[in-house]
């Protein structure tokens, strides 16, 4: 039921309860006045009739004289209580109506001076009043009026109070409606107001149109409304802000709340656990699969005690992670991070030592011997002598060149990209310089240098850095294909590249050692390494400059049938408007 309703309702209740108390009241007060003036009026005549009877009139004369109209009864009653005149029987009847002395009337007029009684007179067949005067000589004068006048007088009165009910009731219904729509007006403009709160608009205001409690009321939300929608702008702000840091975080971070159901998750735990994008919502066995990092999250939740360690997860890929676990009030943060690159960057370092160490220890221990020997007295035999410094030479030289390739490794990768300097650069002019440039080492090992690179080929790189490139790859394919074979430079416009491959006829690499050819020291196998003499940077020397000029190296090789490395670089803008 509605506020305005019971508003209504209340009015029309109050109307009818006091239009009702009122009716009850005016018809007992009312009643009562007309009974007293009734039996003041019947007293008065009673008395004059007793005033009659002593001054010596007959009963029957002063019944005959007529008291208060026709409709009055007047009886006289001896000292013996038999009636001596009635007016409303005949002379001859009187001795039917009996002794009279059992009447509440005369008993009390008898008693105290006047009596009154009210009750059904069977003689008239009406309610009749009756009030009874005592006269000196023992006599008594009783008057009778019949009530219907009084009850004719309640009646109509009554009917007045009934139409002046109805009239005030149809007249508080608008005044109630009126009434409830003026309080109503603004309470439903605060609901209104209030309602849009809950639902979260930001901004609401409550109309200040009133100077009462109403009033006050509605400073108090508008204000309450300002602070609300000042700290919900600062959780909101907050709320972005941490997603923002939680999202840009390389760290996984989970978060369990009761239940152990996930409350907080960013994307790179969905990408370290290799599961589906969100993980809010779900249960901790239902977000993490792997059991070694639940049980560890479980156990900060339901024990409080911290964690950190280092989990080697053969079903991630075989990731590495690092795992620090905090407990909370109510569940447990969790922080994955994938030290997988880490570990890969130590290998790859302790792989760098060794094999720094090997490189460094053939020739130093060679070196060592030799002079050694020499200082032992080999100086006195020239000819072996000779041979010694030489041996001591190419050592030095071999150390030399692998320092050289060390420090352009290091000096390539120390380099910025606002050091690399990009311009056009034609293919063909290069692979010239190339081919002239170990015309000699191809020569030494009978292999045919064939060239297949049009003249309007420029790629946009580093000059000296693609002539590095093409001399380190066509220098491999000569040493590492079949002697007397050939290699092949081809080079091709590929959408917005241009595509630069070296073949050679060689033994193949095998698959296995593919994916780390290009790291330093690396050469596919100990037989190669063993068998020709190298630094071992070479490949990865072509892969940093290809990166550097925005290009890219790829191999592909078959064992038994050669290699063929592949330069991609982007070609210049005069080319590709060419094309």
């Amino acid at each position: 039921m509605s506020f305005r309703t019971m508003l209504l309702l209340s009015y029309a209740v109050l109307v009818v309860a006091v239009l009702g108390a009122v009716d009850l009241c005016l018809n007992r007060v009312l009643s009562t006045d007309l009974l007293e003036q009734l039996d003041r009026r019947m007293a008065f005549q009673a008395n004059v009739a007793v005033g009659w009877l002593i001054d010596g009139e007959s009963a029957e004369k002063v019944v005959a004289r007529g008291l208060l109209g026709a409709e009055a009864r007047i009886t006289i009653l001896g000292s013996d209580n038999l009636v001596l005149a009635d007016s409303a029987v005949g002379k001859k009847d009187l001795l039917q109506m009996g002794d009279h002395g059992d009447r509440p009337e005369v008993v009390e007029a008898r008693q105290q001076g006047v009596g009154r009684a009210t009750r059904y007179s069977s003689t008239l067949r009406a309610d009749m009043r009756y009030v009874a005067t005592r006269s000196e000589d023992g006599r008594v004068v009783r008057v009778a009026v019949p009530l219907s006048d009084v009850s004719s007088t309640l009646g109509n009165l009554r009917l007045r109070l009934l139409w002046a009910s109805f009239l005030a009731l149809a007249m508080s219904v608008p005044l109630a409606f009126f009434v409830g729509h003026q309080t109503m007006s603004p309470v439903r403009t605060m609901t209104e107001a209030a309602v849009r709160l809950a639902r979260g608009e930001a901004g609401v205001r409550f109309p200040l149109l009133w100077a009462d409690e109403l009033g006050v009321l509605a400073r108090s939300l508008s204000s309450l409304a300002g602070q609300l929608a000042a700290r919900i702008g600062e959780l909101t702000c907050e709320r972005d802000r941490l997603s923002a840091m939680l999202e840009g975080m390389v760290e996984g971070v989970i978060v369990v709340g009761p239940g152990l159901k996930v409350v907080i998750a960013n994307s790179s735990a969905a990408r370290i656990l290799d599961t589906q994008p969100s993980l809010v919502g779900l249960t901790l066995t239902e977000a993490v699969r792997p059991p070694l990092i639940r049980e560890r999250i479980e156990a900060a939740a339901g024990e409080h005690r911290p964690s950190e360690t280092t989990l080697d997860m053969a079903g991630l890929a075989k990731r590495a992670i690092l795992l620090t676990v905090r407990p909370l009030s109510d569940g447990a943060v969790a922080v994955l991070h994938d030290v997988t690159p880490l570990r890969r960057l130590e290998t790859m370092r302790r792989d760098f030592v060794s094999n720094v160490s090997h490189e460094l220890r053939t020739p130093i221990t060679a070196i060592q011997a030799y002079s050694e020997t020499l200082l032992d007295g080999g100086l006195a035999e020239p000819t072996g002598a000779r041979s010694f410094v030489e041996v001591i030479h190419r050592n030095a030289s071999r150390l030399g060149r692998l320092v050289a390739d060390l420090l352009r490794l290091s000096k390539i990768e120390a380099r910025s990209v606002d050091q690399i300097e990009r311009k056009p650069v034609n293919l063909k002019d290069v692979v010239e310089w190339v081919v002239e440039t170990l015309s000699d080492s191809g020569a030494t090992r009978e292999v045919k240098l064939s060239v297949d690179v049009p003249d309007t080929l420029v790629a946009l790189g580093e000059s000296d850095g693609i002539e590095q490139m093409v001399l380190n790859l066509v220098d491999n394919a000569i040493k590492y294909g079949r002697q007397g074979g050939s290699v092949k430079i081809h080079a091709s416009a590929v959408g917005r590249f241009v595509d630069l491959s070296v073949e050679d006829e060689g033994p193949g690499i095998e698959s296995c050692h593919l994916p780390r050819i290009f790291e330093r020291f690396y050469r596919g196998g100990r037989s190669r390494s063993d068998e020709y003499e190298g630094t071992g940077l070479g490949l990865s020397i072509v892969k940093h400059l290809a990166e550097s000029s925005n290009g890219t190296v790829l191999v592909d090789s078959e064992v038994g049938r050669g290699s063929r490395f592949t330069i991609r670089l982007p070609l210049s803008s005069s080319t590709l408007e060419s094309l």
